[in-house]
Protein backbone atom coordinates (compact mmCIF):
# COMPACT_ATOMS: atom_id res chain seq x y z
CA UNK A 1 0.00 0.00 0.00
CA UNK A 2 1.12 3.94 -0.77
CA UNK A 3 3.63 2.84 -3.64
CA UNK A 4 2.19 5.70 -6.16
CA UNK A 5 -0.72 6.87 -4.17
CA UNK A 6 -2.09 6.32 -0.35
CA UNK A 7 -3.17 3.27 0.34
CA UNK A 8 -6.41 4.81 0.88
CA UNK A 9 -6.61 6.38 -2.83
CA UNK A 10 -5.45 3.28 -4.12
CA UNK A 11 -8.36 1.25 -1.96
CA UNK A 12 -11.37 4.17 -2.89
CA UNK A 13 -10.36 3.55 -6.89
CA UNK A 14 -9.30 0.80 -7.22
CA UNK A 15 -9.63 -2.23 -4.69
CA UNK A 16 -13.10 -1.41 -3.66
CA UNK A 17 -14.40 -1.40 -7.02
CA UNK A 18 -12.45 -4.35 -7.91
CA UNK A 19 -13.66 -6.44 -5.08
CA UNK A 20 -17.18 -5.46 -5.39
CA UNK A 21 -17.29 -6.50 -8.82
CA UNK A 22 -15.19 -9.49 -8.44
CA UNK A 23 -17.75 -11.13 -5.71
CA UNK A 24 -20.65 -10.30 -7.85
CA UNK A 25 -19.23 -11.53 -10.55
CA UNK A 26 -18.22 -15.01 -8.52
CA UNK A 27 -21.85 -14.92 -7.29
CA UNK A 28 -23.16 -15.44 -11.02
CA UNK A 29 -20.43 -17.84 -12.30
CA UNK A 30 -19.52 -20.65 -9.96
CA UNK A 31 -16.63 -21.51 -12.19
CA UNK A 32 -15.07 -18.28 -11.69
CA UNK A 33 -12.15 -18.10 -9.01
CA UNK A 34 -10.39 -15.42 -7.62
CA UNK A 35 -7.34 -15.52 -5.07
CA UNK A 36 -6.89 -12.30 -2.48
CA UNK A 37 -3.43 -11.68 -1.03
CA UNK A 38 -3.53 -8.47 1.22
CA UNK A 39 -5.86 -8.91 3.84
CA UNK A 40 -5.60 -5.39 4.96
CA UNK A 41 -7.88 -4.23 1.70
CA UNK A 42 -9.81 -6.98 1.85
CA UNK A 43 -11.02 -6.45 5.59
CA UNK A 44 -12.03 -2.92 4.42
CA UNK A 45 -14.12 -3.70 1.82
CA UNK A 46 -15.75 -6.39 3.81
CA UNK A 47 -16.15 -4.40 6.57
CA UNK A 48 -17.94 -1.16 3.59
CA UNK A 49 -19.45 -3.99 2.16
CA UNK A 50 -23.44 -4.91 2.64
CA UNK A 51 -24.63 -7.58 4.71
CA UNK A 52 -25.61 -9.42 1.42
CA UNK A 53 -22.20 -8.97 -0.09
CA UNK A 54 -20.60 -10.10 3.05
CA UNK A 55 -22.81 -13.48 2.91
CA UNK A 56 -21.89 -13.84 -0.37
CA UNK A 57 -17.91 -13.51 0.12
CA UNK A 58 -18.62 -16.28 3.53
CA UNK A 59 -20.32 -18.58 0.77
CA UNK A 60 -17.71 -18.13 -2.15
CA UNK A 61 -15.07 -18.57 0.70
CA UNK A 62 -16.62 -21.95 1.69
CA UNK A 63 -17.15 -23.18 -1.96
CA UNK A 64 -13.05 -22.25 -2.60
CA UNK A 65 -14.18 -19.63 -5.29
CA UNK A 66 -12.75 -17.00 -3.15
CA UNK A 67 -9.11 -17.61 -2.13
CA UNK A 68 -6.52 -16.22 0.32
CA UNK A 69 -2.85 -16.41 -0.94
CA UNK A 70 0.05 -15.86 1.70
CA UNK A 71 -2.96 -13.93 3.95
CA UNK A 72 -0.90 -11.62 4.80
CA UNK A 73 -1.97 -8.26 6.45
CA UNK A 74 -0.08 -6.22 3.93
CA UNK A 75 2.55 -8.59 1.33
CA UNK A 76 5.70 -9.34 2.95
CA UNK A 77 8.87 -8.09 2.18
CA UNK A 78 9.82 -11.96 1.40
CA UNK A 79 13.76 -11.49 -0.08
CA UNK A 80 15.07 -9.99 3.11
CA UNK A 81 13.08 -11.49 5.67
CA UNK A 82 12.79 -9.29 8.91
CA UNK A 83 11.14 -11.53 11.37
CA UNK A 84 8.72 -9.74 13.62
CA UNK A 85 7.47 -7.78 10.77
CA UNK A 86 7.06 -11.05 8.82
CA UNK A 87 5.36 -12.91 12.10
CA UNK A 88 3.34 -9.61 13.24
CA UNK A 89 1.74 -9.35 8.96
CA UNK A 90 1.03 -12.46 8.87
CA UNK A 91 -0.59 -12.74 12.38
CA UNK A 92 -2.85 -9.86 12.04
CA UNK A 93 -4.07 -11.06 7.94
CA UNK A 94 -4.24 -14.92 9.52
CA UNK A 95 -5.89 -13.82 12.21
CA UNK A 96 -8.35 -11.99 11.09
CA UNK A 97 -9.20 -14.55 8.52
CA UNK A 98 -9.68 -17.42 10.67
CA UNK A 99 -12.29 -15.48 13.10
CA UNK A 100 -14.04 -13.86 10.18
CA UNK A 101 -14.47 -16.92 7.92
CA UNK A 102 -15.13 -19.52 10.83
CA UNK A 103 -11.73 -21.44 10.78
CA UNK A 104 -10.54 -20.95 7.31
CA UNK A 105 -6.96 -21.32 6.99
CA UNK A 106 -4.47 -19.98 4.34
CA UNK A 107 -2.79 -23.13 2.72
CA UNK A 108 -0.46 -21.74 -0.38
CA UNK A 109 2.58 -19.18 -0.22
CA UNK A 110 2.78 -16.64 -3.48
CA UNK A 111 6.31 -14.85 -3.88
CA UNK A 112 5.04 -13.04 -7.04
CA UNK A 113 6.82 -9.31 -6.43
CA UNK A 114 9.64 -9.91 -4.54
CA UNK A 115 13.21 -8.75 -5.72
CA UNK A 116 14.20 -12.61 -4.86
CA UNK A 117 13.03 -15.53 -3.31
CA UNK A 118 14.46 -16.62 -0.17
CA UNK A 119 14.99 -19.93 1.75
CA UNK A 120 14.04 -17.99 4.74
CA UNK A 121 10.34 -17.33 3.55
CA UNK A 122 10.08 -20.64 1.89
CA UNK A 123 10.60 -21.84 5.58
CA UNK A 124 8.47 -19.58 7.33
CA UNK A 125 5.68 -20.54 4.32
CA UNK A 126 6.13 -24.59 5.62
CA UNK A 127 6.05 -23.79 8.89
CA UNK A 128 2.98 -21.98 8.65
CA UNK A 129 1.44 -25.20 6.87
CA UNK A 130 1.07 -23.48 3.36
CA UNK A 131 1.07 -26.85 1.08
CA UNK A 132 2.86 -24.94 -2.09
CA UNK A 133 4.68 -21.90 -2.84
CA UNK A 134 4.46 -19.87 -5.53
CA UNK A 135 7.53 -17.71 -7.04
CA UNK A 136 7.72 -15.34 -9.75
CA UNK A 137 10.76 -13.44 -9.72
CA UNK A 138 14.19 -15.11 -9.97
CA UNK A 139 17.59 -14.69 -11.48
CA UNK A 140 17.13 -14.73 -15.17
CA UNK A 141 20.14 -17.54 -15.47
CA UNK A 142 18.82 -19.57 -13.12
CA UNK A 143 14.98 -19.20 -14.18
CA UNK A 144 16.33 -20.36 -17.87
CA UNK A 145 18.12 -23.77 -17.19
CA UNK A 146 15.31 -24.49 -14.78
CA UNK A 147 12.94 -23.71 -18.11
CA UNK A 148 15.74 -25.54 -20.71
CA UNK A 149 15.59 -28.24 -17.96
CA UNK A 150 11.47 -28.91 -17.13
CA UNK A 151 12.86 -28.01 -13.27
CA UNK A 152 10.21 -25.40 -12.72
CA UNK A 153 8.57 -27.41 -10.16
CA UNK A 154 10.39 -28.94 -6.93
CA UNK A 155 9.96 -29.90 -3.26
CA UNK A 156 12.06 -26.95 -1.35
CA UNK A 157 14.07 -27.73 1.58
CA UNK A 158 14.88 -24.54 2.26
CA UNK A 159 16.46 -25.36 5.69
CA UNK A 160 18.76 -28.68 5.75
CA UNK A 161 18.91 -28.68 9.03
CA UNK A 162 14.90 -28.02 9.63
CA UNK A 163 14.86 -31.02 7.17
CA UNK A 164 16.75 -33.53 8.72
CA UNK A 165 14.55 -32.73 12.04
CA UNK A 166 11.63 -35.04 12.68
CA UNK A 167 9.10 -32.47 10.84
CA UNK A 168 11.14 -32.40 8.02
CA UNK A 169 10.55 -28.91 6.88
CA UNK A 170 9.51 -28.94 3.36
CA UNK A 171 7.51 -27.27 0.46
CA UNK A 172 5.95 -27.71 -3.30
CA UNK A 173 7.72 -25.11 -5.27
CA UNK A 174 6.15 -23.76 -8.60
CA UNK A 175 8.43 -20.98 -10.38
CA UNK A 176 6.05 -19.01 -12.83
CA UNK A 177 7.50 -19.73 -16.19
CA UNK A 178 6.62 -16.29 -18.38
CA UNK A 179 8.03 -13.14 -16.74
CA UNK A 180 5.95 -11.60 -13.78
CA UNK A 181 2.30 -11.91 -13.43
CA UNK A 182 2.03 -13.44 -17.38
CA UNK A 183 -0.37 -16.32 -18.15
CA UNK A 184 1.59 -18.63 -21.30
CA UNK A 185 1.51 -16.21 -23.90
CA UNK A 186 0.28 -12.74 -22.70
CA UNK A 187 3.35 -10.30 -22.60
Amino acid sequence: PGWVRTADQYFQFFVRPMYTTVVASLVKNPARKFQVVEVVYFRKWYEMATSEQQQNAHKLVKTGQLNFAVGGWVMPDEATVDYPDLINTMSLGHEWLYDTFSGVRVRHGFQVDPFGASSAFATFSAKLGFETHLVARLNYYDKGWMQDNKELEFVWRPSPSLYASPDRTEIFTHIMDQYQYSAPGIP
